[in-house]
């Protein structure tokens, strides 16, 4: 008989969750509750809502008496998420089992069903800010603080193995800067920069990060050599 039915990413059982389109596995374990061997099982699962395909079949090769083998099913998530309560749910069940002899007794399921609720991805989108000050100009040695948020667009969530860095353009005794320049995500991350007087006159300096372009800063002779970044790693998200 069927004893458990799993998405193997979570083995103890419960609701799992999946991204759109993802593609993930479900284990159907089987007992062999009989006194003799099995040589084999045919195992069906049928979607029953949008993952495909709609429905299976696996064989399990031999089991002995008192033992378990199991069923692994490949399924594709659909492309649309799941929607309040709904799930995507599955339905297992034993077609035929075979002893060396003959053909076996299938009893009742324990556990024969399984759910996930299908989410979008995460999508980290990084924003720079930068200081409220008029026209963008800054003074020299003037001290201000530069904003990097992260959120997430998506659905699934994230951990916090993910970094922010702000890298930046020139070399670091033109632009004093606080040792904790990388930090994990979080809702707001700020960091301040203090500018002395630079050797040479420039009309201004760009702020940009990987998603998106800030306004120009511009201050009194001052040229960076190149454009300072923030950017970030993502984090792995679950699943």
């Amino acid at each position: 008989r069927i004893v458990k039915t799993v998405i193997s990413s979570q083995p103890d059982g419960g609701i799992g969750s999946v991204n759109t389109n993802q593609t993930f596995t479900i284990n159907v374990d089987v007992n062999n509750i009989g006194f003799e061997r099995l040589d084999s099982v045919l195992v069906t699962l049928r979607a029953l809502n949008n993952s495909l395909p709609a429905q299976q079949q696996r064989a399990i090769r031999a089991i002995d008496n008192g033992g378990t083998g199991t069923a692994v099913f490949t399924v594709t998530a659909p492309s649309t998420p799941t929607i309040g309560d709904d799930l995507e749910q599955f339905q297992a069940q034993i077609d035929a089992a075979f002893t060396p002899t003959t053909r076996a007794q299938v009893d009742a399921a324990f556990d024969s069903t399984a759910a996930v609720r299908v989410q979008t991805p995460a999508l980290l989108q990084l924003q720079t800010a930068l200081p409220n000050v008029a026209n963008n100009q800054l003074t020299i040695g003037q001290t201000f603080t530069l904003r990097a948020t992260v959120t997430n667009l998506g659905q699934a969530e994230f951990d916090n193995s993910g970094r922010v860095q702000l890298i930046p353009p020139y070399p670091l005794s033109l632009l004093r800067i606080p040792s904790t320049l990388k930090c994990r995500f979080c809702r707001a991350i700020k960091t301040t920069a203090h500018l002395p007087r630079p050797p040479i006159a420039s009309p201004g300096l760009s702020l940009t990060s990987t998603s998106r372009r800030s306004p120009s800063l511009h201050w009194a002779s001052a040229r960076p050599p190149a454009l300072p970044i923030a950017w970030f790693q993502p984090s792995r998200n679950s699943p």
